[in-house]
């Protein structure tokens, strides 16, 4: 059975706890947060006890076959825990999944956690299987408006309330990063050890200028088309003194994503497996796939031929500020017109 929410999921762990549970997001945190939440509820139990596998390319199915068959001598009831990170079970994986949910171990609650499986990973036999077998959650993370929500959310769990403008200001500063905006709450928690209410100069007093930016923050907002974030990710990335060779390789790297994107696109073809094999997620995922199918012609090209150029600035083969020059590219593939050259 699917579930919607982790509160439904926890008041389903009383009594009778299903035999199988997965949990699938593309977002450690919430993936985490979820098994934590499974773990409080049945480790309550000082009978239930705990074994957890980490899913590596290396996982041995038969020690977690010798696992479950072999009743423990300790307790009458365990927690097992199969943790794929942001994968999912494979062929070895998925068959013996499928044989385990037909006759799941009487005195065990297996738990799995795994990256989201869309709709098209969930007609998989193995995802079936669980799904009649027990409770499936799938956790989103929130996207760039929803995420005051979320931050109001997640304060009110520690008592605090926050005015309209410093939630905005908090998901300003966390850029999208869940584990970063569950960091500052908790920070914010800490500087008024209980309940509150904070504005913005009380956020600020608390938590400080702790934005951090990437190379991803700066695909994410290039993939999204938008320039302001844009601007942003490559003042912020200049002023860290992040090392420009790794971060034009970063961006080519996404450009050159993009590229296989459309033309897989033009062919007809299934995106949702290009990223797969890709290895490309949300959010940057849906940003690649909509700029993919809107690109115009040469246009991502052109901006491999420009990052082409910063490469060169950066290394003092070529006259130019690579900084300015990056920005350029960046725009462009953000949708702005630069003027970059045919050839760039």
């Amino acid at each position: 059975m699917a579930l919607r929410s982790v509160e439904e999921l926890e008041k389903r762990l009383h009594g009778q706890p299903p035999p199988v549970i997965l949990v699938h997001s593309d977002a450690p945190l919430l993936r985490e947060e979820a098994a934590e939440r499974v773990r409080s509820v049945l480790l309550a139990d000082p009978e239930v006890e705990r074994h957890a596998f980490r899913a590596d390319d290396q996982v041995d199915y038969t020690a977690i076959r010798q696992e479950l068959a072999a009743p423990s001598l300790f307790a009458p009831r365990r927690l097992v825990e199969i943790h794929y990170g942001g994968g999912a079970p494979k062929d070895e994986g998925g068959k013996w999944l499928q044989e385990y949910c037909a006759d799941p171990a009487p005195d065990v609650v297996l738990l799995l956690t795994a990256g989201y499986q869309s709709k098209k990973d969930q007609q998989k036999k193995w995802f079936r299987a669980v799904e009649e077998a027990g409770l499936t959650l799938a956790r989103f993370a929130p996207r760039r408006h929803e995420l005051p929500d979320w931050l109001r959310g997640r304060a009110a769990g520690y008592g605090l309330e926050l005015s309209p403008d410093a939630l905005t200001l908090l998901a300003e500063r966390v850029e999208g990063n869940l584990e970063a905006a569950a960091g500052e709450v908790e920070k914010l928690a800490l500087y008024t050890g209980g309940p509150a209410r904070l504005d913005v100069d009380g956020v600020l007093a608390a938590v400080g200028d702790q934005a951090r930016f990437s190379v991803f923050d700066l695909a994410e907002a290039a993939l999204a088309r938008d320039p302001r974030r844009t601007v942003r990710a490559v003042a912020a990335l200049r002023a860290e003194g992040a090392e420009l060779p790794a971060v034009v390789g970063a961006m080519a790297r996404e450009v050159r994503n993009v590229i296989v994107l459309r033309d897989r696109h033009r062919r007809g073809g299934d995106l949702e497996a290009a990223c797969k094999e890709l290895k490309l997620f949300p959010p940057r995922k849906q940003a690649a796939q909509k700029l993919a199918r809107n690109l115009g012609e040469g246009e991502a090209e052109r901006v491999l031929a420009a990052l082409a150029r910063v490469d060169r600035m950066s290394k003092g083969a070529e006259a130019g500020d690579p900084w300015a020059a990056l920005e350029d590219a960046a725009l462009a593939l953000a949708g702005v017109e630069t003027g970059l050259p045919a050839g760039a």
